[in-house]
């Protein structure tokens, strides 16, 4: 299951971004772990965002099974 964590590089996806075309846009795919339920990372994440102005191009799905997991996989342009 994805779960968010401070060290998967959210903060050098999200400032890469705001340099990329506004045809870019970023899934972040996961939610809090349950045994971290303090963790503060989602909150630097939104904050990150707002402070970047990049509330339109950023998607936070928090939980998702295998099924939605694989279809934003397969519909990623590489």
């Amino acid at each position: 299951m994805p779960f968010v964590s401070g060290y998967k590089g959210y903060e050098i996806a999200i400032n890469t971004l705001k340099y990329l075309p506004s045809q870019y846009y970023l899934a972040l795919i996961g939610g809090t772990h349950p045994n971290e339920r303090h963790d503060k990372t989602i909150d630097q994440i939104f904050k990150l965002i707002i402070k970047s102005n990049l509330q339109t191009r950023v998607r936070i799905t928090g939980f998702v099974n295998f099924e939605v997991l694989d279809r934003y996989s397969k519909n990623a342009k590489r």
